[in-house]
C-alpha cells in the first residue's frame, strides 16, 4: 500500500502467505495511511509479516496470528504498529528499535 492521497484500509480475516513481506504501508511526504488489520493470518513471509515505512503510516493489529521464520514487525522513518496486545507471534523477532505501542 503506497498511494499518493490519505488512505484508509481494513484487513479482516485475511490470510497472507508465502510473500516476500505479508503487508507493506508506506507513506511519503504529508501522506496519512491507516491500516487496521483484524483476525488475520500472517504466515511464513520472507523479509516481514508487516512492514510500516513513514512518518504518516500506521498499522493497528488486533487479534491477528504471525508465524514463520519471517514473523517480523518492522517500522522505518516514523512508522508505527500499535497492537490491542491480543496477538500471536511465532518463530520472529520484533526490531529492537521499533515504535510499537
Amino acid at each position: 500500500m503506497e498511494p499518493a492521497a490519505a488512505s484508509k484500509l481494513h484487513l479482516n480475516r485475511v490470510e497472507l502467505v508465502n510473500n516476500n513481506i505479508g503487508l507493506s504501508v508506506k507513506a511519503t511526504g504529508a501522506t496519512q495511511l491507516r491500516a487496521l488489520v483484524d483476525s488475520s493470518q500472517f504466515l511464513l513471509n520472507a523479509t516481514n509479516s508487516i512492514k510500516v515505512d513513514g512518518s504518516g503510516a500506521r498499522v493497528v493489529l488486533s487479534d491477528s496470528y504471525l508465524a514463520g521464520p519471517s514473523a517480523d514487525l518492522a517500522v522505518a522513518n516514523g512508522g508505527v504498529i500499535e497492537s490491542y496486545g491480543d496477538n500471536v507471534i511465532r518463530f520472529g523477532t520484533p526490531d529492537a528499535t521499533s515504535a510499537y505501542k
